[in-house]
Formats: structure tokens, C-alpha cells, sequence
């Protein structure tokens, strides 16, 4: 009422004289404070609640972002933590995911991959379709100005997102493409962003969340092999450029193998080929593109003469002997997608960072 156009001088300045503003925002703080603890509280008193109230802590700690700019960072980094936390008990949420994007801007590329895998996820978030294009509306014309690897595939997938004509996919696609190679070898990050480039493009194969595609992987019988859709629809413009950036990609990867930062990226990609091998008649739309021989290469070049072949041919999962950890880094960025389902087996990732630790301040209790 003290903003009305009808109300006094002295009225308006009611809000400024009472420092309302700040006041408010203090307020808010210990607010999210005395949230957090009791919910931290509730979680350690049943881990079990965990499920449900990590996610919860992550929005509360998105309100911090807000309330506090000036901590800002700080309180992005604890609402990433908290909803990683989810991410963890809640592999299959595609909405955390959607989450963990909105709050990845530093790395764009994170964020493409995070708001792409909420939409191929296990119980996909359709949301994410709209943010996609509300964070990287204006990449397109950046990547003409910048040349960068990151700023050309964000653009392609841009366009593939929005329907854009074939002739600027094309153009990013091979942008992308010219410049991948020298960024493998200049950029660390344990090959986590091939890893994210592969995912995006396994997104972009399914049709961005393409109800008949997302059938593959996402149901499966008795026996372990998923059910054949008899409908997956005509192949589209979209779906066909999908595919050849995700190969085209896989091909460039092979070719420098050698480099670690490609390794994680051709290990998803064979098993996203393997999970697609039971579900023929996706495969069948696809396997002309596939670059077999460059595959066959890789994998002959791993052969050494220590290699246990009865271990490897054996049916079940091949696990260490010296009880080492059998997840990889990248079993954790593919983990809840559909295409996923049916490479890992039952219990693969018991005990693989369930563990919680949450420090609670009693003063606030």
C-alpha cells in the first residue's frame, strides 16, 4: 500500500525510514537456517527420509541465492550438493536433474547435459525443453563469434531443439567437429565433457523425449531383453541429424583414443550401441552409421596377452579381485537414463556413496 500512486511523500518512504527491505531479508535467512537444520535433523534421525528431503534442501537453499546475493556462489554450491544428494538416491528423476542444469550455468556444457538428460531420464521432465531455450537462446549467433568447441555443439543441439533449417546444423556440426580434438587435448576435466557431449547426443537421437523412442530401454521382460515397439514412427529430419552428429562424434573420438579425455566418452557410447542391439528395430535405423571398423580398432587395440578371456566372456559382471570400486566416473552421468537400464546389473551401485554426513549447528536447533 505504501507504493500507491494516491499515497503520501512520507507513506512511501515508510518502507526505506523501518529499513523493511533488509529487515526482510534477514529474516529469510534464519528462516532457511532453521529449515535446513530441522530437515538436516529428520534425515539423521531415518536416512531413509533422505529420499524426499535432499531434494527439499536443495529448494531451500535456492532461496538463499536470492536473499543473499552477495553469497550467491555459496549458496549455489550447497543446493548442487544437496540435489547431487538426490541425484543419488533418485537416480531415475529426471527433475533433479532439471535442477542440477538450472544451477550449472559456470559450465555450459554441464548445464546442456544435465536439462538433456531430464528429458531421456526414467521418469523424464518435460520442463526442461523450455529451459533449454531460455539459457542458450542467443548461442546460435555466439557461435559464429566466438569459434569454440562448447559455444558450436550447444548451438547445433540448439537447433535441433528448435526446428531450425538443416544448412546451420551443418555448419555447427562441422564447427564442433573441427574444434573437438584440440579441446580433448587441452582440457582436462577426467574426460567428463566428452562424457556430456555423448550423453547430449544420445538425447538428440531419442528426439529430445520422443514418446515411441523412449520406449527402448525403459521396459524389459523376465529374460532381461526389452520389449520390441511395433510403432517407433517415421525417422524425421531432426532425428537423422540427431544421429549423425552422435556417430560423426563417436568417430572423432576413435581417432584419438589415445587421449584419456576420450576414453570415458567411447566407453558410454558402446554401451549405449549395446543396450540399442536389443531393441532391433531402433538398431536397425541406425547401425549404417555406426563406425564399425573404427570400433573394432579400438577394441583390438585393447587385447593384451594378460587379458583373462574366460572372465571376460563369462556371463555374469566381471568384478575386480582385489576388491577395488566397480563403477567408473561416467557409470554416474549415464546412470537413470532410459538407454541404461539394461547395462548394469542389480546392485551395481549398492554402496557407491550412500554414505551421509550432515553437520548440524545446535545453536540452531
Amino acid at each position: 500500500m505504501c507504493q500507491h500512486p494516491s499515497v503520501s511523500l512520507d507513506v512511501r518512504n515508510v518502507p526505506r525510514k523501518y529499513e523493511m527491505s533488509d529487515r526482510s531479508l534477514k529474516y529469510m535467512l534464519c528462516f532457511i537456517e532453521t529449515v535446513s537444520s530441522i530437515l538436516k535433523r529428520l534425515i539423521l534421525s531415518n536416512s531413509e527420509l533422505g529420499d524426499s528431503l535432499f531434494e527439499q534442501l536443495g529448494d531451500v537453499a535456492r532461496y538463499g541465492m536470492f536473499a543473499e546475493k552477495l553469497n550467491r556462489e555459496y549458496w549455489n554450491v550447497i543446493s548442487r550438493c544437496w540435489y547431487q544428494k538426490a541425484a543419488d538416491r533418485n537416480p531415475d528423476s529426471g527433475r533433479i536433474q532439471h535442477h542440477l542444469g538450472v544451477l550449472s550455468q559456470s559450465d555450459p556444457l554441464q548445464t546442456l547435459f544435465f536439462l538433456t538428460k531430464a528429458l531421456i531420464s526414467m521418469q523424464p521432465f518435460s520442463g526442461s525443453r523450455v529451459t533449454v531455450g531460455r539459457f542458450f537462446n542467443d548461442w546460435p549467433n555466439l557461435a559464429l563469434q566466438e569459434n569454440s568447441m562448447a559455444t558450436y555443439f550447444i548451438a547445433a543441439h540448439y537447433v535441433l531443439l528448435g526446428g531450425d533449417s538443416t544448412e546451420r546444423f551443418m555448419t555447427f556440426t562441422n564447427g564442433f567437429l573441427s574444434l573437438l580434438p584440440s579441446y580433448m587435448e587441452h582440457h582436462g576435466h577426467q574426460g567428463q565433457h566428452t562424457v556430456y557431449v555423448m550423453s547430449c547426443n544420445f538425447a538428440s537421437v531419442f528426439g529430445y523425449h520422443n514418446p515411441a523412442l523412449m520406449a527402448v530401454g525403459s521396459s524389459q521382460s523376465q529374460s532381461g531383453r526389452t520389449r520390441q515397439t511395433n510403432e517407433l514412427g517415421p525417422a524425421n529430419q531432426k532425428q537423422a541429424c540427431g544421429v549423425h552428429l552422435t556417430f560423426r562424434t563417436l568417430s572423432v573420438l576413435l581417432q584419438y583414443s589415445n587421449g584419456h579425455n576420450s576414453v570415458p566418452a567411447i566407453h558410454i557410447s558402446l554401451a549405449f550401441l549395446w543396450g540399442l542391439t536389443c531393441h532391433h528395430p531402433f538398431m536397425e535405423r541406425l547401425e549404417a552409421r555406426v563406425p564399425w571398423r573404427a570400433i573394432t580398432r579400438f577394441l583390438n587395440s585393447l587385447i593384451t596377452p594378460n587379458d583373462d578371456f574366460p572372465k571376460i566372456e563369462d556371463a555374469s559382471f566381471p568384478a575386480a579381485d582385489d576388491g577395488a570400486a566397480l563403477q567408473l566416473p561416467e557409470d554416474f552421468l549415464i546412470r537413470g537414463q532410459t538407454w541404461s537400464q539394461l547395462y548394469y546389473p542389480k546392485g551395481f551401485f549398492n554402496g557407491s556413496g550412500g554414505s551421509i554426513s550432515i553437520e548440524v549447528d545446535s545453536e540452531q536447533w
